[in-house]
Formats: structure tokens, C-alpha cells, sequence
């Protein structure tokens, strides 16, 4: 099993080395760093939280949330809280794993967790933002945003009120429903050229990021782990492990999916098994 790794792991890393070049912000480690800069993380937020007042956000990037003995963990891409204690957790999101709603649910879960001792009392409970960033549409109705809080079913108008709010903004869409601050915004994570102050911000720190060598090193162990680690689960008959680590090269190095299985060494005899299995899941 370890000489199957060595040759996964060679292989990806040739191909990671020389995508990391061209990584963009859709991309969740550079995006991840990226918005370690304040400046830049405060404007987005307001950008798609303009109610929202704050003065200063303490930030960590890439931080892991362990949510017990066998129960899957979560690494947000941003989390960040502001002076009054609140949430906002910023995930970017390139593939469409068709779960997208119960992974907002489990994030949220999952911050609830960070804020709550044993014995405290359910009321400091801080309010939390989740926010999902995709270059596709998750609910298929042209929005550039769709936001959520939990409402009453039989009566209009009234919140629960749990301080819970769930946003998925979509980079696919010509809508003229969001500012054009946010939009320009969208736009670049789709790819477009956009010429605005901020983009060109963004763009150079992007720029700045693919240029840090420790931030490279970091990207290349963490991808090498990642892939290691489903490739060990693999050899052990998880089928599931294989599945994801071929959805982890396709998010994190924009490979498509006959390139991931190229080079995760699928035979050509389960390749259409695993191609389904990757569009279902």
C-alpha cells in the first residue's frame, strides 16, 4: 500500500505544482488566504451583508472544527467573528456535491459548537452567518443570492428567531438583483475580466498568494494528506474515500474528471462506476 501512495502522490503533485500557478480565488486554500486581510474580508461582508454593522473581525483561516470521536470534523475556509461575538463563516464552494443545503446545516452546527461551553446557557448563543460562494446555481432559479432564516409555516411574517441565517450566492446568473459591488465580485469568481477597485484588490492578492512559498508548501502537504489519507481508505474497501478524493482534485486543481481518475490510477474497466458515482453523490 505505501508504494501505491508514493506513486498517487508523485504523480499529483507534478500536476499540482504546476496548477498552483494558475489557481484563482474560486480556488478554497487561495481563497482561504486571501482573506486573511481584513480590509479585503470586511468589504466582502458587507458586500452580501450590508444590514450587518460591525467595526472588527478576528479571522482565522482553514480552521478545524472536531465534533467528537468518530464524527466528521469540518474545516471551514473562513471563520470569522466580529466585536458583538457573531459568526461568519465563508465557504468557497466549485463543485456541486448535491448536498450543499444539509452542509450548511452541518457548518452551522459545527459553529454552534465553537460558541457554546458545557453549562452555558443556550442564550449566548452569538448569531451566525453561513455563506456559500458558487460558480453555479444551487436552487436553479437565475439568483446571484438566496438567503435563508428559519420561519413560521402557518403564520406570515413570523422568525423564530434562532440568530441562524443561511446564504448561498450564486456566480452564474445576470440578475440585477445584488449591488454591483457584490455582483463585480461574482463575476470574477466566474471568471469574467471585471474592471472595479476591489476586484483588482482581490486579483493582486491572489497574485501575491500563489507567490508565497511557505502558503505553496502548505497547499501541496495539505492536498498530499488529504488524497494519502483517502487513498489508505481506499485500500481498506472504502469505495466512498476514492470517490471524494476524485471530487477533491477536481475542486482543489480544476481537473476534470477523467484527469482526477488519470491520476488517482482508476483502471479503464471502473471508470464509468466511478464517473456515476462522483455525479451522484
Amino acid at each position: 500500500m505505501k508504494d501505491r501512495v508514493f506513486e498517487i502522490s508523485s504523480d499529483v503533485e507534478n500536476i499540482a505544482g504546476k496548477q498552483w500557478e494558475t489557481l484563482g480565488i474560486s480556488n478554497d486554500f487561495i481563497f482561504g488566504k486571501v482573506m486573511q486581510n481584513e480590509e479585503l474580508l470586511t468589504e466582502l461582508i458587507r458586500m452580501i451583508l450590508p444590514e450587518l454593522h460591525f467595526a472588527k473581525l478576528n479571522i482565522i483561516a482553514q480552521k478545524s472544527e472536531e465534533m467528537g470521536l468518530d464524527i466528521h470534523g469540518v474545516r471551514f475556509d473562513i471563520f470569522a467573528t466580529d466585536e458583538a461575538g457573531r459568526v461568519i463563516e465563508i465557504e468557497m464552494q466549485v463543485i456541486d456535491t448535491r448536498d450543499l443545503q444539509k452542509r450548511s446545516r452541518y457548518y452551522g452546527t459545527a459553529i454552534d459548537q465553537t460558541m457554546l461551553d458545557k453549562g452555558v446557557a443556550y442564550s449566548r448563543l452569538s448569531d451566525s452567518y453561513v455563506i456559500l460562494i458558487c460558480p453555479f446555481d444551487p436552487f436553479g432559479d437565475g439568483l446571484h443570492k438566496y438567503t435563508f432564516t428559519n420561519r413560521c409555516h402557518e403564520v406570515d411574517g413570523l422568525e423564530l428567531g434562532d440568530g441562524t441565517t443561511k446564504i448561498f450566492l450564486n456566480a452564474d446568473s445576470d440578475v440585477d438583483d445584488v449591488s454591483k459591488e457584490l455582483r463585480d465580485f461574482l463575476d470574477y469568481v466566474d471568471g469574467k475580466d471585471v474592471d472595479s477597485d476591489y476586484v483588482r484588490e482581490v486579483d493582486e492578492a491572489v497574485k501575491a498568494a500563489r507567490m508565497n512559498k511557505e502558503w505553496r508548501n502548505q497547499y501541496m502537504t495539505m492536498l498530499m494528506r488529504d488524497l494519502e489519507n483517502k487513498e489508505i481508505g481506499r485500500e481498506e474497501g472504502e469505495q466512498n474515500a476514492l470517490v471524494q478524493s476524485i471530487k477533491n482534485l477536481m475542486n482543489n486543481l480544476k481537473m476534470n474528471i477523467d484527469q482526477a481518475m488519470d491520476a488517482l490510477g482508476i483502471p479503464s474497466d471502473q471508470r464509468s462506476l466511478y464517473a456515476g458515482l462522483v455525479n451522484q453523490k
